[in-house]
């Protein structure tokens, strides 16, 4: 028995299919002239545009601006599909790993402003190189806004 979670991966490769036999359908008798962007406004269709150009199975014959898309593999069977389905998976992976840490608050904490008076714990930093104690702050998550040294902390 399937659990949903197949139902819904099997409902995507489905959806899958059907977009890449629509292209089959536009691009082999005849050149294909427009984007597949414009052509329909579903993302899918887009991505399974690009994914089927960039594994060769549809050739471009125009320009970027100027598209001519022509199909030039074998007709697409299940593993066609299969290998659009994994290419989409990989993608997504990449960019929910690339905007995980895009997606989380920052709050920033005032702690001193930039100018001020020298204490006595501030002349023991002589010692060190200005790019040495910058690049250390950065490690802790400080930053200058409005010339005002800040530690910046993310809430999920």
């Amino acid at each position: 028995m399937k659990t949903t979670h197949n139902k819904k991966i099997t409902a995507y490769k489905k959806r899958i299919a059907s977009v890449i036999k629509s292209i089959y359908d536009l691009t082999t008798f005849e050149p294909f002239t427009d984007g597949f962007a414009r052509y329909s406004k579903n993302v899918l269709f887009r991505d399974c545009g690009s994914i089927l150009t960039k594994l060769g199975f549809v050739d471009n014959e125009g320009s970027k601006t100027h598209p001519s898309y022509r199909w030039v593999g074998e007709e697409p069977g299940k593993s066609l599909y299969n290998k659009v389905y994994n290419v989409l998976q990989d993608r997504k992976d990449k960019n929910t790993k690339k905007t995980g840490k895009k997606n989380l608050i920052p709050v920033v904490e005032e702690v001193y402003p930039v100018t001020g008076p020298l204490s006595p714990s501030v002349l023991a930093l002589v010692n060190f190189t200005d790019q040495q104690l910058w690049d250390e702050l950065k490690k802790r998550n400080y930053a200058i806004i409005d010339n005002r040294l800040c530690q910046v902390t993310y809430l999920q």
